[in-house]
């Protein structure tokens, strides 16, 4: 890899974010852990934030890492077109521009056509199939159309995770199909293994609390059969997911957040991890658990139907608070199935989703664009 010594990369996180936020909900490392190891190769990277404190994040990247924090109170959607100018001798002296998710693609966009350096559209979701489903207003899926649809045009190769997003987009952008890659999320296998820790719970689930990650639907599907219930994470249904399991007599325990080196411990002490969500891109929480080797089950659903082949290395279900309970108890009771199920999925991350090889991949991606 020694042909990107002398090179430099440009990552640009999503409209809003920070890694202030990454910070709070428990997943910072985890997300520079991969430009930690990129940085081996890069002679510089720069990293560009919404985070007007996010510069005193340097203290756990490599040397070679620089943040560019926001300057200024300027509107996100503003600040996105100033940032190809106001760090315009910065950016024209990059090699490669990169998008953390597809929304952050304006800025790197503008760069490609102004210094004409190599740009890669990176990202874990189709934002404008999610503004679809999260029934945004027109203005809003007006202007994630024309950022996937520009960028995904002016790129020279994007990065999708799964087989099932890389065929919606393919078949929207039909100019796609020669620099479109299915890229996979990545998880820590090292990291993310199984352990051996007393059980403390009998069901774990880490998730956003919003409406789409369905934590109700899980505590009616648990309601009565007496299990240890744990979530990991926050959000604005806290309020009725604790309630819920009050009123319901349901033993729940809520964790709001646990930074992602920690959070293999977490996982390795429940029995089982159930993944309700109704849809999802390439669900990292759901790849960690497996990578733990603990037995799963999930929704068959965009984005995870396609990592789980149930009986083999999970259990999938209907969206049916009924049909997940069956498949709870099925699990609970059966000790050799949970076995069999959670050592598969062990095998199925290490196989297609470890960190080393989804690094080396990328890696002569970017070498390939250097001699195109």
């Amino acid at each position: 890899m020694n042909g990107l010594k002398n090179r430099k990369l440009a990552l640009f996180l999503g409209n809003g974010d920070s890694l202030e936020v990454w910070d709070s909900l428990g997943f910072l490392k985890r997300e520079m852990s991969l430009y930690n190891l990129l940085s081996q190769y890069f002679k510089e990277i720069y990293i560009f934030t919404y985070g007007l404190k996010d510069k005193r994040y340097e203290r756990i990247l490599n040397k070679n890492i620089t943040i560019i924090p926001k300057f200024g109170k300027l509107d996100n959607r503003l600040y996105e077109f100033i940032i190809p100018f106001k760090f315009r001798k910065l950016l024209k002296d990059c090699d490669f521009y990169k998008t953390n998710q597809n929304i952050a693609a304006t800025a790197p966009t503008i760069c490609k056509l102004i210094y004409g350096n190599k740009l890669i559209v990176r990202s874990g979701f189709i934002g404008s199939v999610n503004a679809k489903l999260y029934r945004c207003n027109i203005i809003t899926r007006f202007h994630l159309f024309l950022v996937e649809f520009f960028s995904y045009l002016l790129c020279d190769v994007a990065f999708i995770p799964t087989k099932q997003n890389y065929d919606i987009l393919t078949r929207k952008y039909t100019f796609l199909k020669k620099k479109l890659i299915i890229m996979n999320n990545f998880v820590d296998t090292d990291l993310f293994r199984k352990k051996n820790i007393p059980k403390k719970y009998d069901i774990i689930y880490v998730a956003r609390m919003d409406d789409h990650k369905n934590h109700l639907e899980l505590l009616n599907a648990a309601k009565g059969l007496n299990l240890k219930v744990c979530f990991i994470g926050q959000g604005y249904n806290y309020g009725k997911i604790k309630e819920f399991a009050q009123s319901n007599g349901i033993d729940l325990k809520i964790i709001k957040r646990v930074s992602n080196n920690k959070m293999s411990d977490y996982l390795n002490s429940s029995r089982i991890f159930v993944f309700p969500s109704l849809h999802e891109g390439n669900p990292k929480t759901l790849l960690e658990a497996m990578s733990c080797e603990l037995p799963v089950i999930g929704y068959n659903v965009l984005g995870v139907k396609n990592l789980i082949k149930s009986g083999h290395n999970g259990l999938i279900c209907e969206p049916d608070a009924q049909e997940l309970r069956t498949n709870i108890i099925k699990l609970s009771k059966d000790g050799k199935l949970r076995f069999k199920i959670g050592r598969n999925a062990r095998r199925f991350i290490s196989d297609n989703y470890s960190l080393d090889k989804l690094i080396k991949k990328e890696l002569k991606i970017y070498e390939r664009l250097l001699k195109n």
